[in-house]
């Protein structure tokens, strides 16, 4: 019994492995420069990762799975299509982002 259950649950595994694929790339804004903590969603699943301070990222995602969403305050979110193992994403600022804020003391 016991030696079925190991058996079952390697080729479960094997059944897991199978089914998943692993994404990479890098995430930088319209001057080249890497964007950290940048969220990649895996379009609907709940499946998520973020970038790392080098702006690269790696996830695992079904391989039925079509679009990936890239979104990070105070840019465009942005969907590609997954069509390789390597996605490169150019974020560009929103239209609602501040260039600068101005207080005053009233």
């Amino acid at each position: 019994m016991k030696t079925h259950l190991i058996v079952l649950s390697f080729l479960f595994s094997i059944n897991l492995s199978f089914s998943q694929k692993t994404i990479t790339g890098t995430v930088t804004d319209n001057y080249g420069e890497a964007l950290p903590d940048v969220s990649v969603f895996v379009k609907g699943t709940k499946k998520s990762t973020k970038t790392t301070i080098n702006g690269k990222y790696s996830i695992s995602v079904p391989k039925n799975s079509r679009i990936l969403i890239f979104s990070y305050i105070g840019m465009k979110t942005v969907e590609k299509e997954i069509t390789s193992d390597t996605i490169n994403v150019k974020m560009v600022p929103s239209e609602y982002y501040l260039e600068e804020i101005v207080t005053t003391d009233i």
